[in-house]
This record gives structure tokens, C-alpha cells and sequence, in this order.
């Protein structure tokens, strides 16, 4: 299987941000770098954009209300979704940023942020890794059909070996046959090769 060729465009970054002007900043700045994006003010409404669309990456502030950042990120880390989750918190709430990553968010960024590579390299990293897992699940579940195939092909060497086997113990005499005062008997030594 060839490597997966990905663009930006394949995927979408949902942004979850109460501020109206940094949600404007960030769209703008990942626009620029080629990302397609989707704005959502609440929580909720982030909630259920992703619930429908599974989008690549969100980036989700940590203090929304409704529903509350950390608890958007333990729904989409507990699922099975490949999305990668970057959680925005306050500087001074470094407990928030501690608890994100133990959730497994892909990045906590500090916020007022004002640093356009910090936010587009984090949003890069976590696309990144959302296709990699991606193309992960998907190599796998190639070898699982591949072992699936191999298996069946297995079982009906096997059966085919079992009734080739079996007539040709059909065709061989009886094991044992006197013939007036001459008394012969044969064994039969299995093999895995017909002939």
C-alpha cells in the first residue's frame, strides 16, 4: 500500500473560541496556510459540528461556556475519533494546561494568543498526526482483510489436501492379502505432497 498524499484542503480545522476577534485571527492565519476551517462561539454548537463532521483538527478554548472545553476534549479523545484536539487556555492557568494534556489534547497554547507560528506549526503537528493515525487504521485494517483472505486460502489447501488424501486411499489395495502361501501387507506414510 503507497503512502496516503494528503492537502490541507482534505480536512477541516474547527475553531471553538467565545472571542469573536481572536476566532477571526485564527481563521484567517490557518486560511492562509491552506487549512479549510469552521468557526463555531459555543461550546455546544462545537460539540455537535464535530459530532456530525468529525473534522482533522479542533482547537478549543479551555473556558468556554455550555459546554465546557475540558469536557469537549475527554468526548473527543474517549471516542474513536482520529481527531487531534489543541486546547487554548489562560496564561496563569497552568492547571488547565496540565489536565488538557493528561486528557490527551495534541497541544495546549497559551492564550492571549498573539504568535501566528505557534498556533499554525501546533495546527501543522496535529494535522499531521491525525493522518497519520489515519493511514495507521487503514494499513491495518488492509492486513487484517489480507490475513482474513490468506486464512480461507489456508483452510481450503487444507481441505484439498484431506480429500486428495483421501482418494487416493481409496485407489491402494487392501493392507493386507495372502495370495495362496504369499502373505503381503503394506503402510501408507502420510505426506504433505501429492503426487
Amino acid at each position: 500500500m503507497k503512502p496516503m498524499q494528503h492537502n490541507k484542503q482534505d480536512g477541516i480545522v474547527l475553531i471553538i473560541d467565545q472571542e469573536p476577534e481572536l476566532r477571526a485571527s485564527m481563521a484567517a492565519w490557518l486560511s492562509r496556510e491552506g487549512f479549510q476551517i469552521h468557526l463555531e462561539a459555543s461550546g455546544t454548537q462545537g460539540l455537535e459540528y464535530w459530532r456530525l463532521q468529525q473534522p482533522c483538527v479542533v482547537v478549543c478554548d479551555v473556558g468556554l461556556t455550555g459546554a465546557e472545553g475540558l469536557a469537549i476534549l475527554r468526548e473527543i479523545t474517549a471516542s474513536e475519533s482520529e481527531t487531534q484536539v489543541i486546547m487554548l487556555s489562560r496564561v496563569d492557568d497552568s492547571e488547565s494546561m496540565i489536565t488538557a494534556l493528561r486528557l490527551g489534547a495534541a497541544d495546549c497554547l497559551p492564550k492571549p494568543l498573539n504568535d501566528r507560528a505557534v498556533l499554525v506549526h501546533a495546527v501543522n503537528r496535529a494535522y499531521e498526526e491525525h493522518h497519520l493515525i489515519r493511514q495507521n487504521r487503514l494499513y491495518r485494517e488492509a492486513l487484517e482483510t489480507k490475513n482474513r483472505e490468506l486464512n480461507e486460502s489456508l483452510r481450503l489447501l487444507k481441505e484439498d489436501q484431506e480429500a486428495g488424501r483421501a482418494v487416493q486411499l481409496k485407489m491402494l489395495p487392501e493392507p493386507a492379502k495372502d495370495y495362496g502361501n504369499v502373505h503381503i501387507e503394506y503402510r501408507v506414510i502420510p505426506s504433505l505432497y501429492l503426487s
